[in-house]
């Protein structure tokens, strides 16, 4: 054997040897943490499961207890034992039992063999019948065919077999199954009351073993510890990833729709277990459930802490049967966050700004708790850090009401959601929509336009108005084509801002400007946001002092103050020129201040008016001083009782018309008498309703109006004037001068804009805006001719006669309209008179055109351009005329005036001369709820805003200008959204609003669909809250905000609760009185007047579906029966007149003077008015209980409204109730008031016994 030399090593084979068994062993324990750490350290929330297991199975503990406790007390024992005696019985019967069982079954056996032989035999049956009919369609269609009439022969025979066969063995199956029924009958002697009994005990404990059935999976070791093992719990595990598919939910990852998973039910595994409903009803009080409370099981899954905690509403969310419920809904839609993630940080919470927590000596090292906030707890407890890109974070508490606008676009109201509701409210009345487009906020619906329908048919048919569907389609005339799809505008906001129309009749230049500077220092309760003073004028708010400097382009610096006045005073110049002046002559009759109070106080104008009272608590002015609690108190509803009112809708109502004090400020008694008679000559589209005043009440009312003087801008004004023209000829005129050329170098070379200021030479730039602004109306005029020669030579020579009909019809429209214009218009009237004979013309070429040849149209189209071209000459050079007039000054104030108004956006809240057409400056909102943070330009305000969409909008609303600096910016790329000065909580419900405004897409099924009611219901809803009728009256059990300024002790002053209208009134009264109240009056008493709104047909028609609609009456009710007259048998009307008198009903309803009848506590309606205001059936239902319609109204019920109650009459009409509501129904019917002639007036109450039960109460 030869030698082999030594291996060699480099290291020691032992030491190696232990290094592999020292790495093998770690990476199996790596291994093994590794799993661990997946199966069970990373994934909390089976950490959360278990618990929650351990807290329901002690929950579960106790109500099995009192369910136990509950089943002893409803007898359980005595139950038991009856079951046990009848046990006994049939124990001591089970011989016969058992003999009358295998009989049974004996009998079974033979009806089920007999039974299934009858199926069969009647199946062949109806096969042979079939045969039988074919055979007889044969021979009826071939009556001589030999062969046919053998086959049915043969066929009938048949049949009639088959038939005797079949009945005899139906006989069969019937007497077999009798035998079988009466054996199990005579074993159900023995047995039935056991097993009814048994019935008894498993329905009284069904729920109890539910519950104990639950217990023992939750408690019992094997179960949990098999199941949930590793490995085997891919099979039914009670520990697992839970997740709802939300495919009505989609949101957009990266350009794809996608489906909502919601995971959240992983760890909250408790959202949808309800609390039993306490017994004095409402919400139990929020109580966190102590150490023993949680031992014992006696807690609420409400009052859990997170993540256990129940859903604090089940009856609107996540519980079966809610609006809500979980499988379809899920908790993202609402809530957002991340879907699909499983732990806290990567599911997107969101902490709550407001929430605070005490962190223990665990989290602190200190042994006193510590208060931190809600984010702070999070980074302590749960490493929690910002998902900063996650697109959807979970919506703060606070803010959840903004989910709701996306499926509940359409409704007046939200119910349940009364924070979004009131930022709606305020977005409404601050006219945020005005500037930007948000299109949950409008309701548009499609409609595809009929033969024979016009803009006005399509008005009608959808409750909307012409002039709103004309603008929304960009229709130029009232005619559509068939087929053609418009978008219908319904609801539509209206400009929240007054005409500016004829402001030089209303106002002075001085008050504009002014006003204009800062609003609010006029009217606190203003929603006239301030577009000067601001930070981009002044280094900081509290310090009004430091104002900011800038270079201008010519160089020269000028201070931002000077400049803000220098711009107000140029658009005060410019609106000022578009104003139709109007000399308005004083009031016919000398006014009387002390009846003018009176009536303020008394007609209706607190309705939706204050005088002095502000809105909001520690109100500021911009400058942050705080408005005079002295001089403008709190308007509040301490010590009112109106349960009908609640402090938002209060202010809201009162707030629908400007504040009354300053009037005698800003204008004279010649305005105000002419705008009391009539609001709508000077703003065709107020809401300022008219009184119906008479010439003396107009006047007592103006005259009381001009003394409420706000004195202290009165002398803030005189000042600021004195200011101004101090600078007026120095450096307004310079500043003047370079903002000219600033904005001529934005459409002319520097150098020609220089030279343009230099030399004066503005009179092409002005005159251009004179003829495209002041007389709008007439370019448009010449657009539409220019239009219209166009659509006569487009006109095919095979026209049918009524495509060049409704071309005449056209043209002769506009030269109606050229000449009602020169009546209106008397500076352009001669330039107007002058065209007009070409129209006349050109319409009858339109008819007449197809029987002129090529020559003559070419000939006639060039002569009718050549004339509008004149035309077009003759009014630029009447435009240029009128600039060339003007002095540099004014000329200077126009061209910057309209370039302001375009920037500013003045024409989005107030209807302009000019610039009807201009499009809104604002961004659209529609989106921005889902803008991604990442793309908001903080600016300066980097460090000092949170970086969340919540706080950026509520800081934009809060100082809109504070994101911009002006050391890096002109002037005109400043930002220009004005200041609202909104409390704290108004900026958050406005926050709510734009945040619930997203690109979410919702699926029809998922949304708040409304039915056809529902619809017509939230168009009467609309009206009613556009036009601030509960201001007055209480609709649907709100409002009545005027109630609140209404002597308590004389309620019969009060206007009436809308409740019951449409079960009571006739659609034809209430149509004419809605048109003229003072003809229809009848209560005639009140000296709150129902205004006249000048209603539409349509609108009119929708407030009495409305109301017919809310008391699920028919509409248009019983129309047949309102058709004729109505003739009630002679002796009801008798029984009737007799049981009136004896219910004493002229106590209430006599007719007496209005001041006496005022005076009454209770004074009733006029019953000469029942026939005509009252449906048929109204009247019987309003008699057999009022208060059932309209609750606590003052109207007794005469007759009992228990089923056995006693008749107060039983010797009237048998003593029957309901002939004798009848009776009293039918002579109200014919009611002439012959009955008050012999009866005199009832006495007068004493004045201490006035007043009497509200119909609010």
């Amino acid at each position: 054997m030869r030698n082999v030399p030594e291996t060699v090593h480099a290291y020691k084979i032992s030491r190696l040897n232990w290094i592999f068994i020292f790495f093998s062993l770690l990476f199996v324990a790596a291994t093994f943490w590794a799993f661990w750490f997946d199966y069970i350290g990373y994934r909390k929330w089976k950490n959360y499961q278990k618990e929650f297991q351990t807290i329901e199975a002690a929950k579960l503990k106790h109500d099995i207890g009192e369910a136990d406790l509950n089943a002893t007390k409803a007898g359980l024992g005595d139950l038991e034992k009856q079951i046990d005696d009848q046990e006994n019985k049939i124990h001591a019967n089970d011989a016969t039992r058992k003999k009358l069982e295998k009989e049974a079954d004996i009998f079974r056996v033979k009806f089920e063999k007999q039974d299934t032989l009858f199926k069969f035999r009647k199946a062949d049956l109806d096969a042979q019948k079939y045969k039988y009919d074919v055979a007889f369609e044969e021979l009826r269609d071939h009556p001589g065919d030999e062969k046919a009439r053998t086959q049915f022969d043969e066929e009938k025979q048949k049949l009639d077999a088959n038939k005797k066969v079949v009945a005899d063995l139906e006989r069969g199956a019937q007497e077999k199954e009798g035998l079988y029924k009466a054996k199990l009958a005579e074993i159900d002697q023995i047995v039935g009351t056991r097993n009814a009994l048994e019935k008894e005990r498993k329905l009284l404990l069904s729920k109890r073993d539910l519950m104990a059935k639950r217990y023992r999976m939750l408690t019992d070791p094997v179960i949990q510890n098999v199941v949930n093992a590793p490995m085997i719990e891919v099979a039914e595990p009670t520990i697992r990833v839970k997740q709802i598919e939300l495919s009505d939910h989609l949101f957009n990852v990266n350009f794809t729709e996608v489906p909502r998973i919601d995971r959240c039910i992983s760890c909250h595994v408790g959202i949808d277990k309800r609390d039993p409903v306490s017994k004095e009803g409402g919400e139990a009080a929020h109580t966190t459930p102590t150490a023993d409370e949680m031992k014992k099981g006696t807690f609420r899954y409400a009052d859990l802490p997170q993540p256990f905690a129940a859903h604090p509403h089940p009856d609107l969310f996540v519980a079966d049967g809610s609006f809500h419920p979980m499988d379809k809904f899920g908790c993202t839609p609402c809530h957002w966050g991340w879907d699909r993630g499983m732990a806290f940080t990567s599911s997107a919470h969101t902490p709550d700004e407001e929430k605070t927590a005490y962190l223990d000596f665990r989290y602190t090292g200190m042994k006193q708790p510590l208060k931190v906030s809600q984010k702070e707890e999070w980074e302590k407890k749960y490493n929690w850090q910002e998902m900063h890109h996650a697109e959807q974070k979970m919506r703060p508490a606070e803010f959840i009401e903004s989910s709701c606008l996306k499926c509940h676009t359409g409704q007046t109201t939200i119910p349940h959601a009364d924070k979004l509701d009131r930022g709606i409210r305020l977005v409404e009345q601050a006219g945020c929509f005005n500037c930007h487009k948000m299109r949950q906020l409008e309701t548009f619906v499609s409609h595809k336009v009929k033969e024979g329908e016009d803009l006005y048919a399509v008005a009608r048919l959808l409750s909307s108005d012409v002039t709103s569907i004309r603008e929304a389609n960009g229709l130029k005339t009232d005619e559509v084509k068939i087929g053609t799809e418009l978008q219908i505008p319904v609801r539509t906001l209206t400009k929240t801002g007054p005409s500016l129309y004829g402001v030089s009749s209303k106002v002075t230049k001085d008050w504009m400007r002014n006003w204009l500077a800062e609003p609010k220092r006029f009217r606190p309760n203003t929603f006239m946001p301030q577009f000067w003073n601001l930070e981009s004028t002044y280094v900081r708010l509290t310090n009004m002092s430091d104002t900011i400097k800038y270079r201008g382009v010519s160089g020269e610096e000028f201070s931002m103050h000077d400049r803000d006045q220098v711009e107000i005073d140029s658009i005060t110049e410019t609106i000022f020129a578009l104003s139709d002046a109007q000399k308005l002559p004083a009031p016919p009759v000398a006014g009387d201040l002390a009846r003018g109070k009176t009536l303020v106080e008394s007609a209706g104008c607190f309705a939706c008016h204050v005088v002095n009272q502000r809105l909001e608590k520690k109100q500021t002015y911009t400058d942050g001083t705080p408005v005079d609690d002295k001089q403008f108190p709190l308007l509040t509803l301490e010590g009112v009782k109106v349960p009908s009112l609640d402090e938002a809708q209060y202010k809201r109502s009162r707030s629908q018309g400007p504040m009354l004090f300053g009037s005698g400020s800003k204008m004279d008694v010649n305005w105000l008498y002419a705008w009391l008679k009539d609001p709508k000559q000077y703003h065709p589209h107020t809401r300022m309703p008219n009184l119906r005043l008479s010439d003396q009440e107009a006047a007592d009312i103006a005259a009381h109006l001009v003394t409420l003087k706000n004195d202290d801008f009165e002398k803030r004004s005189a000042k600021e004037a004195q200011a101004r023209a101090a600078k007026e000829q120095d450096t307004f005129k310079r500043l003047r001068n370079d903002i000219t050329q600033e904005y001529l170098e934005g459409e002319f070379p520097m150098a020609e804009a220089r030279n343009m200021v230099k030399n004066g030479d503005l009179d092409g730039k002005v005159g251009e805006f004179i003829g495209r602004v002041k007389y709008c109306d007439v370019n448009e005029l010449l657009k539409r001719w220019l239009g219209d020669i166009d659509a006569v030579n487009s006109l095919s020579p095979t026209a049918s006669d009524a495509d060049r009909k409704a071309l005449k019809n056209q043209i002769e429209r506009l030269n109606q309209e050229m000449q009602d214009l020169a009546e209106r218009r008397p500076a352009v009237a001669k330039l107007l008179r002058n065209w007009a004979p070409g129209l006349p013309d050109l319409a009858t070429k339109a008819a007449t055109w197809t029987s002129l040849d090529e020559t003559d149209r070419k000939k006639y189209f060039t002569v009718s351009c050549e004339s509008w071209k004149a035309a077009q000459k003759a009014f630029n050079e009447f435009a240029h005329s009128e600039a060339a007039a003007l002095n540099l000054e004014t000329k200077e104030k126009l061209y910057v005036g309209d370039k302001l108004i375009s920037r500013y956006g003045c024409y989005s809240c107030h209807n302009l001369r000019g610039y009807d057409n201009a499009k809104p400056i604002g961004a659209e909102l529609s989106e921005w709820g889902t803008k991604l943070t990442s793309t908001l330009d903080y600016g300066y305000l980097e460090e000092k805003v949170e970086h969340n969409n919540y706080a950026y909008v509520q800081q934009k609303v809060k100082a809109p200008r504070s994101f911009d600096k002006t050391e890096v910016k002109k002037p005109q790329e400043w930002l220009k959204m004005p200041q609202f000065n909104f409390t704290p909580e108004q900026r958050k419900e406005i926050a709510i609003v734009i945040m619930g405004m997203t690109d979410e897409k919702v699926l029809p099924q998922a949304r708040k669909n409304l039915s056809e009611s529902e619809w017509q219901i939230e168009n009467g809803r609309w009206i009613v809250k556009e036009l601030n009728c509960v201001g007055c009256h209480v609709v649907e059990k709100n409002g009545g905000a005027i109630l609140a300024t209404l002597d308590p002790s004389q309620k019969q002053m009060w206007p009436p609760n809308l409740a019951g209208i449409g079960t009571k009134l006739k659609p034809t009264w209430l149509y004419h009185f809605l048109q003229d109240p003072g003809d229809n009056k009848y209560r005639y008493w009140l000296n709150v007047r129902m205004p006249t709104f000048g209603f539409s047909d349509e609108q009119i028609n929708t407030l009495s579906r409305y109301f017919a609609l809310l008391d699920e009456q028919l509409f248009p009710f019983e129309q047949g029966a309102l058709q004729t007259k109505y003739s009630p048998p002679k002796e009801n009307v008798e029984s009737g007149e007799q049981i009136y008198e004896k219910f004493q009903c002229l106590k209430c309803h006599q007719v007496r003077p209005a001041e006496m009848a005022a005076r009454a506590s209770n004074i009733g309606p006029d019953m000469r008015v029942v026939k005509t205001r009252m449906r048929p059936k109204g009247i019987v239902t309003w008699l057999r209980d009022p208060s059932a319609i309209t609750p606590g109204v003052n109207m007794p019920a005469n007759w009992p409204t228990e089923a056995d109650g006693q008749n107060p009459l039983p010797k009237v009409l048998d003593g029957s109730t309901e002939k004798q509501i009848q009776a009293v129904a039918d002579y109200l019917l014919t009611y002439d008031g012959s009955i008050e002639a012999r009866h005199p007036l009832p006495k007068e109450e004493p004045a201490d016994a006035a007043g009497g039960k509200s119909d609010y109460e």
